[in-house]
């Protein structure tokens, strides 16, 4: 096998190994990171191969369907704080996060909007999917840091990018 089918072959599985991290993490510096890939080269790949550039915005999307799920659970299901009495554990209760529920449910007819729209379709009209995401990344950061000031987004336009 020459050179350059040897480097083709391992730019593919570098390529298909970052596709499948960003679409467990959607974070693009640790998916070069497990790629073994230069920032700059996702970049160039985007610009030059538009089958890949897809493949990248498809692969955020599937990150963002696990945040949401994720997101989801915490709001409905909870998760567990510990009770103390004199200093000493007790017992653990679930807690559920109505500010991230609300936040959730806001931005649920846009988010569906954005997934039923045309991939193709850039007319500006709908929000960012990737800016939807990275603003729930965040509100789930804040609440998981015990911000509660974080757990009370009140209107659909803290949807908007």
């Amino acid at each position: 096998m020459s050179s350059s089918c040897a480097d083709k072959d391992v730019a593919s599985l570098q390529r298909d190994a970052f596709l499948f991290c960003l679409a467990q993490s959607g974070n693009i510096t640790i998916c070069c990171e497990f790629a073994g890939l230069e920032f700059g080269m996702i970049a160039s790949w985007r610009d030059s191969d538009a089958s890949f550039d897809r493949a990248v915005r498809d692969a955020f999307r599937q990150a963002g369907d696990r945040l949401l799920f994720a997101a989801r659970q915490r709001a409905l299901i909870g998760h567990e704080e510990p009770r103390f009495y004199h200093g000493e554990q007790i017992a653990t209760i679930r807690k559920p996060s109505d500010g991230l529920l609300r936040f959730l449910i806001a931005c649920h007819a846009m988010l569906a909007g954005d997934v039923a729209s045309s991939p193709n379709d850039d007319s500006g009209d709908r929000p960012s999917y990737e800016a939807m995401q990275d603003r729930l990344a965040r509100q789930i950061a804040a609440l998981m840091a015990g911000d509660e000031a974080a757990d009370a987004p009140a209107s659909s336009e803290e949807c908007q990018p």
